[in-house]
């Protein structure tokens, strides 16, 4: 027997109360003095002992009844063994209008369909919306589904692989279906002093471009020019998009000697990343020894290489080596801290994504980062997000479990009913 909700099991306790209340009232007995008691008999009379007899029987009822009530709040299941499901399909909500993914519903049993979100919900229970998929999150929870071979259909976006890649012990069949789409799209613009600089975004399933064009503010492109969007005309129509500000983010780069390449590095990435999300990046750097008070906690981030933290910024980045991480610039444990998991050369700064991951911490309240993840449809091939397979041999009987709440709420109607008619009886 398990249980969803033990917490509620601490209810229980509470059972002590009525029964301490019981024999308490037992020994609350007044001394009555008469005259003569030559015809009162010394021991319990019959009708007094079934007066204790049914005062017991209903104490015990009604505990009973508010045992199960606990117990059913609990959430009771009951463990039971049951065989594995030979096969499983699991389908990407995003692909539900796909016509291929529509002509294979209609051969498949339903009960052997599922879908590719939190919980793997039956494909004609789903509430939800279209919300991204975890794919390696997911395969790490397949194995709740019990089956032998699971077939998965997913777009398989590359913003949906997260994480280090899982090793599973089921076998995952990932097939990747290409629906084609291709997006080519004005997202946003800036406004210089003379001139208009839209953002464009092209995407498909093999490469993310973003794109900017400058046009000026006399064209006769411009219709209407507000301090907060843009509506002018293109060869598609007229478009109307957001207009961003171009705020200054200040950055400071603490170092040690020892650390000048990475420091370089750095300083590049974040021209990049400047350039990229359309902010200007004030960069200072100080060696060493060298006062910073100056800066105090204006900077909107600050990197110490080779040096402990001696200024409060409200984003941090400590050089901390992992050879274990993941990723290149990790999250630490306090809010807004990250760690530089390895020294920088070019081949760590451009393999493992240092612009990127600087983007991410830089821009992550940005309206451009935020769109163009949105618009990111790019696609990975089914063998780079399959899972690992790890051949271990696995029974093919696995431990079920079944909601008994049902039970139990049938047996409280049937306790209640027969405490009401014990007590309208015995008038108790």
């Amino acid at each position: 027997m398990t249980f969803a909700h033990p917490t509620y099991l601490w209810g229980l306790f509470s059972l002590l109360l009525p029964i301490i209340i019981h024999f308490l009232n037992q020994g609350d007995v007044k001394t009555v003095k008469v005259g003569s008691v030559k015809y009162l008999s010394e021991h319990a009379t019959k009708q007094s002992r079934k007066i204790r007899i049914n005062e017991i029987l209903l104490l015990a009822l009604r505990l009973l009844l508010f045992a199960l009530l606990v117990l059913t709040m609990a959430g009771p299941k009951w463990k039971m063994p049951s065989e594995n499901t030979p096969i499983t399909y699991l389908i990407e909500p995003s692909l539900l209008q796909n016509a291929q993914i529509k002509s294979l519903l209609d051969s498949l049993p339903s009960s052997h369909v599922k879908l590719l979100a939190n919980g793997f919900p039956d494909i004609y229970d789903y509430e939800g919306g279209n919300e991204e998929s975890n794919y390696w999150k997911l395969a790490q929870e397949m194995p709740v589904l019990g089956s032998d071979s699971i077939v998965v259909f997913s777009k398989g976006l590359i913003k949906g692989v997260k994480g280090k890649r899982p090793t599973v012990s089921e076998h995952i069949n990932w097939m990747v279906l290409n629906d084609g789409q291709a997006i080519e799209e004005y997202v946003g613009a800036w406004v210089g002093s003379d001139s208009v600089e839209l953002l464009k975004v092209n995407s498909d399933h093999r490469l993310m471009d973003i794109r900017k064009q400058e046009i000026s503010k006399s064209d006769e492109e411009i219709k209407r020019l507000d301090s907060d969007s843009l509506f002018f005309s293109s060869k598609k129509g007229s478009i109307n998009v957001p207009v961003w500000k171009k705020d200054t983010i200040k950055v400071g780069i603490f170092f040690d000697a020892d650390y000048e390449r990475e420091k370089h590095f750095m300083e590049a990435a974040f021209k990049a990343v400047g350039t990229y999300g359309g902010h200007p990046v004030k960069i200072v750097s100080f060696r060493k020894g060298e006062s910073a008070d100056v800066l105090d906690s204006k900077m909107d981030l600050s990197v110490w290489l080779g040096v402990d933290p001696y200024l409060q910024t409200s984003t941090t980045i400590l050089f901390r080596p992992d050879s274990l991480a993941s990723k290149l610039i990790v999250p630490a444990e306090r809010n807004n801290s990250y760690s530089l998991t390895q020294r920088l050369n070019i081949e760590s700064a451009i393999d493992r994504g240092l612009v990127k991951d600087l983007a991410r911490i830089l821009l992550k309240n940005d309206s451009i980062q935020n769109l163009v993840d949105s618009y990111d449809i790019r696609v990975l091939a089914e063998e780079e997000i399959a899972p690992v397979f790890n051949n271990l041999k696995k029974s093919s009987v696995r431990v079920g479990t079944m909601d008994v709440s049902p039970w139990l709420w049938l047996f409280m109607a049937l306790l209640l009913l027969s405490e009401r008619i014990l007590s309208k009886i015995k008038k108790q």
